[in-house]
C-alpha cells in the first residue's frame, strides 16, 4: 500500500507506558536497533508525542513504506501506540 503526505500527517506515535525501569526502555530499544538498526532507534527517539508520521518522515528523510513498516513494528511490540489526530483531540476533549 502507498501512504501519502496526509495518510502520515494524520497519525501520530504516542510511546507506550513501559512497565518496569529504564533497563526495560533500553531491552526495547535493543529489539528495535537488531530489527531496523539505527534506522529504528531514531525514529524511536524523535518521538515525542506531539510530531506527526509525516514530520518525523521528514526530519529523517525516510521513504514513507519503511517508517510506517517501523512503527507497526513497534506498534506490534507494544512499544508506541499509532493514534490520529481525531483519536489524540477526542482524548484531550474528554
Amino acid at each position: 500500500m502507498e501512504y501519502t503526505r496526509d495518510d502520515l500527517l494524520g497519525v501520530v506515535p504516542i510511546k507506550g507506558e513501559t512497565k518496569g525501569s529504564a533497563f526495560a526502555r533500553i531491552r526495547q530499544q535493543r529489539m528495535i536497533f537488531d530489527k531496523f538498526g539505527a534506522e529504528g532507534v531514531s525514529i524511536y527517539a524523535s518521538i515525542n508525542g506531539k510530531k506527526s508520521v509525516e514530520e518525523i518522515r521528514a526530519e529523517l528523510n525516510m521513504q514513507p513504506q519503511r517508517i510506517v513498516e517501523i512503527l507497526e513494528f513497534m506498534e506490534n511490540e507494544g512499544i508506541v501506540q499509532l493514534k490520529t489526530i481525531f483519536e489524540l483531540e477526542n482524548e484531550r476533549n474528554i
